[in-house]
């Protein structure tokens, strides 16, 4: 597999912006395919590429192969303002023109967490326009499933979620009182949407007997899949 430089990548950003408007014959035959991982909620000092305690062999060999940035920080923390900097590749904070949400989502009510208006602007579908084809995989609760990302989900030539922390919980009753009692402190018990929240995690997971069932091995493996429809849309 051939190796693409942090240069030639924003080259390759750059130019699809031009290349929309270009007819699909008068495009470049040859374009690199892009793949983002984005993965929430990682300790630096816990990467092994980062000189971390953790053995982390994959994303170690992924460093070596290209550029490990050991000082970037984010403009905008947490989780749904961060991916709206990465989808639109602008400046989020600070938060103005924010709105409540109504999803009653974790997080909703804070400023910053709403949706993305100007989906045209998404860097996914700049390459769509272009002519890539474009696929989505991931268990995050608020991309996943909140009202407010709809639009975002429907802009994907393929769009796949796994139930993880949010979503309709396949077998919740299963989950007894006794187990959701032992992951909550009495005083968290108490709230009952929240042991309604742990009771579906918990139903979804079990991953504490098999790391397989995991949320983000679960992830990584629908993601494998949707790479092999790749073969058959390129550039993707």
């Amino acid at each position: 597999a051939s190796v693409i430089t942090r240069r030639e990548l924003l080259e390759a950003g750059a130019a699809a912006s031009a290349m929309a408007a270009l007819p699909q014959a008068a495009q470049a035959p040859s374009r690199p395919n892009l793949v983002l991982i984005v993965i929430d909620t990682v300790r630096a000092d816990y990467v092994g590429s980062y000189g971390g305690r953790a053995r982390t062999p994959t994303i170690d060999a992924l460093a070596r192969r290209g550029l490990r940035f050991a000082k970037a920080y984010p403009e905008a923390m947490a989780t749904v303002p961060t991916r709206r900097s990465i989808m639109l590749g602008r400046r989020v904070f600070p938060f103005r023109g924010w709105r409540r949400g109504a999803d009653g989502m974790p997080g909703w009510e804070v400023p910053g967490w709403q949706g993305i208006d100007d989906m045209g602007e998404t860097f996914t579908n700049v390459l769509r326009r272009s002519g890539y084809w474009t696929a989505y995989v991931t268990d995050n609760p608020h991309i996943a499933h909140a009202r407010a990302f709809r639009n975002f989900r429907r802009s994907f030539d393929r769009y796949l979620r796994i139930a993880g922390q949010a979503g309709h919980a396949p077998r919740p009753a299963q989950v007894s009182d006794a187990e959701v009692r032992r992951w909550l402190p009495p005083d968290l018990y108490r709230d009952r949407d929240l042991r309604v929240r742990v009771r579906n995690y918990l139903s979804h997971g079990h991953y504490w007997q098999d790391e397989r069932r995991s949320f983000a091995a679960k992830v990584f493996r629908a993601a494998s899949a949707v790479l092999e429809e790749t073969a058959g849309h390129q550039p993707f």
